[in-house]
C-alpha cells in the first residue's frame, strides 16, 4: 500500500509541475489580449458622458482638472477613426482614466482596451498621458471600434499597426522622432529592422518601441497605396499561418514583394522629409 501511494503522490506532483506553466501561461496571455478579457473597474468614479463616451475619472484628479481639454480631442479622434476606416458605429465608448500608471496597477504608463465591452483604460498626469491628447488619443479606441465594426484582427501586428496609423505619430523619450517613417528609416539604417514575417510570427520577440511604429509605418503604406477597403479584409483573414497567401489574393503580390514596396516608399517619404 505504501508503494502504490508513493507511486499516486509522484503522478500527481508531476502533473501538478505540467499543469501550473500552462495555466500560468494561460492567465498571462489573457492579460495581454484585454480585449477578450473581463475588466472590473470597481466603483471609486466619477462619471462624465458625452456624445460618444462615457468617462470615468478620479475626483480631485489632474484628468479632472482637463475634462475640457481631453473630451474634444476624444470625440475628434472618434470621428476620425470611422471617417478613415470607412464605418458605421454608434456605441458608446467608456474610458476609464487612472492619474497614475500605479493606480492602474501598471508599472509604467500605457493604454488597454477591453474590446467586448468597449472600454478602454489610460493614464492622464503632468508626467504622463497614454489618453485625451493628441497622438495618443485614438490608439485604444480604434481597437474597440476595429473589433465591432469590422471584426477580430488576426495578426497583433495588423491590429497594433492599425492603432498607431490612426494616432499617426509614435513617441518615445529617448528620441524626438515622431513620423512613423522615419523611425521605420531609422531601424533600417541601424541595421534593426526585423522583416514583416518575423513581426507577424513573433511580435514579442521584439521591443515594443520597435514593432509598434514600424508596423504603423507598413499599415499607412497599405493604406496610402491600397485603399482601407483591401487593407481592412486584410486586417481580419490574414492569420500567422497564411499571412503570404492572403497578401497574393488581397493584393496580387507576395509579402517579399510588399515589403520591398514598402521599403521603397519609407525612402522616398524620409527623403522628402529631410
Amino acid at each position: 500500500m505504501h508503494y502504490w501511494h508513493k507511486i499516486k503522490k509522484n503522478l500527481i506532483i508531476l502533473l501538478l509541475l505540467l499543469f501550473l506553466p500552462a495555466m500560468f501561461f494561460m492567465l498571462t496571455s489573457c492579460s495581454i489580449i484585454p480585449g477578450i478579457g473581463q475588466f472590473n473597474p470597481g466603483d471609486d468614479w466619477e462619471l462624465e458622458k458625452t456624445e460618444h463616451f462615457d468617462i470615468y475619472y478620479r475626483a480631485d484628479s489632474y484628468a479632472e482638472e482637463n475634462l475640457d481639454d481631453i473630451i474634444p480631442v476624444q470625440e475628434e479622434a472618434y470621428l476620425h477613426i470611422l471617417e478613415q476606416l470607412k464605418v458605421q458605429f454608434n456605441d458608446t465608448i467608456s474610458i476609464y482614466i487612472y492619474p497614475t500608471p500605479e493606480d492602474a496597477g501598471w508599472d509604467h504608463v500605457q493604454g488597454l482596451a477591453y474590446n467586448r465591452q468597449k472600454a478602454v483604460l489610460g493614464v492622464y498626469s503632468e508626467i504622463g498621458k497614454s489618453i485625451g491628447v493628441e497622438g495618443a488619443s485614438a490608439h485604444e479606441i480604434t481597437h474597440v471600434i476595429t473589433w465591432n465594426a469590422i471584426g477580430k484582427p488576426g495578426t497583433t501586428f495588423l491590429n497594433e499597426g492599425l492603432a498607431v496609423t490612426m494616432d499617426g505619430v509614435w513617441h518615445a523619450v529617448s528620441d524626438p522622432i515622431t513620423n512613423l517613417h522615419q523611425w521605420t528609416k531609422k531601424f533600417l539604417d541601424d541595421n534593426k529592422l526585423p522583416t514583416i514575417n518575423e513581426m507577424v510570427n513573433n511580435w514579442d520577440s521584439f521591443s515594443g518601441l520597435i514593432t509598434y511604429p514600424v508596423s504603423g509605418s507598413f499599415v499607412s503604406y497599405l493604406i496610402d497605396e491600397y485603399g482601407i477597403e483591401k487593407f481592412k479584409e486584410i486586417l481580419v483573414e490574414a492569420k500567422k499561418y497564411n499571412f503570404n497567401s492572403k497578401c497574393q489574393k488581397i493584393y496580387n503580390k507576395e509579402l517579399n514583394e510588399l515589403e520591398q514596396e514598402w521599403i521603397i516608399y519609407v525612402g522616398e517619404i524620409t527623403a522628402s522629409l529631410d
